[in-house]
């Protein structure tokens, strides 16, 4: 909990500092709803330190598809279609994962649009923050991992997802 909380801690820095977040001047709750639709994400990573032996380097590229529900669920499969998924790059090795299916929840602290999930994937939570709501959608998120032993990779994951459509 207290690596997740120093992780918001972090965002909140970057949404004072480099414009994250909705428009400025807006005054609202964020909820579930806001994450509806499928997102294309962009992953990268360097490890010089931390509690891996071996230094890990990692680049992904995939997509999560939200449902705009609550409790808030990131979905293997949409229409006819598996739409969620994640291929990544680690120290030259690349793997494929189809079907990930997870949980998210919106809620709104440390800063306004912030959450939280897990996927299938990775079992690691994951915090985040909305930026640019479009009649009531997310245009695209920046998130990072949150370190968890349970979870092979480097120390340090993140990188933003934009979204593909509604």
């Amino acid at each position: 909990m207290k690596n997740m909380l120093k992780a918001m801690a972090g965002i909140a820095l970057l949404a004072a500092f480099g414009g994250i977040g909705g428009a400025y001047g807006q005054d609202h709750m964020y909820t579930n709803a806001v994450l509806k639709g499928c997102y294309g994400f962009l992953v990268t990573s360097v490890d010089t330190e931390g509690p891996n032996a071996a230094r890990e380097n990692r680049d992904a590229v995939g997509t999560f598809c939200f449902d705009g529900m609550t409790p808030g669920h990131i979905i293997a499969h949409v229409g006819a279609f598996d739409q969620t998924g994640v291929c990544t790059n680690t120290n030259g090795t690349t793997t494929c994962i189809a079907h990930i299916a997870g949980k998210y929840t919106v809620m709104n602290a440390p800063g306004q649009g912030m959450g939280t999930f897990t996927h299938s994937g990775c079992v690691a939570p994951h915090v985040f923050s909305i930026f640019n709501v479009v009649d009531g959608i997310a245009q695209g998120f920046h998130f990072m991992r949150v370190f968890n032993k349970s979870c092979e990779g480097p120390f340090v994951l993140g990188g933003t997802a934009y979204l593909q459509q509604p």
